[in-house]
């Protein structure tokens, strides 16, 4: 319902300006917001540290799980020569090494996921006050994001312009990893 609103929106925009001003004068632009927050040099950086720190947080997790299963094998074959209480206390004391572990686990992956999302809100930032300059400088009225717009020329498309502006601003984000 809203997809079709938006759809009647643009073509009652497209035509209610007159002729003459759409002969002269594009009042409207396109950007690809989702191109550049894929493709752009600062995007690129981001996903490289990303990947880069899921890798290492992987590994670490990995060695962790080596860790846990050794220990509990060990507490396994223990399991004869104890008593049911000593038995006990030491399968307490293994829940709760794996209870920390995949808390720290969760609490990584958390922190990764938080500093991607400022990340992100940085670039759209960054984006934004790229489209507020290129409007102001073309007189654009209004600029619409590609995922809505079903035709558009060519000339209405200023994707590649802020993606230009923004590979020259701002090329690498560093990801503000806490914890």
């Amino acid at each position: 319902m809203m997809h079709r609103f938006l759809t009647a929106l643009v073509v009652a925009l497209l035509f209610s300006v007159p002729l003459s001003a759409q002969a002269n004068e594009t009042t409207f632009a396109i950007v690809d917001v989702q191109k550049i927050l894929e493709d752009s040099k600062a995007a690129k950086s981001v996903q490289k540290q990303v990947k880069q720190h899921r890798e290492k947080l992987q590994d670490e997790v990995s060695k962790h799980e080596d860790e846990l299963r050794q220990k509990e094998k060990e507490l396994i074959d223990k399991r004869g020569s104890l008593s049911q209480e000593e038995f006990a206390k030491e399968g307490q004391a293994f829940e709760k090494e794996l209870m920390e572990t995949r808390k720290m686990v969760q609490k990584r992956r958390n922190s990764l996921e938080d500093a991607l999302n400022q990340s992100l809100t940085t670039l759209r930032d960054e984006i934004g006050g790229i489209v507020t300059d290129i409007s102001k400088e073309r007189g654009y009225q209004i600029v619409f994001s590609e995922k809505r717009v079903i035709f558009v020329q060519n000339e209405a498309d200023i994707t590649a312009e802020v993606m230009k502006r923004l590979n020259q601003k701002l090329s690498k984000i560093e990801l503000n990893i806490k914890g």
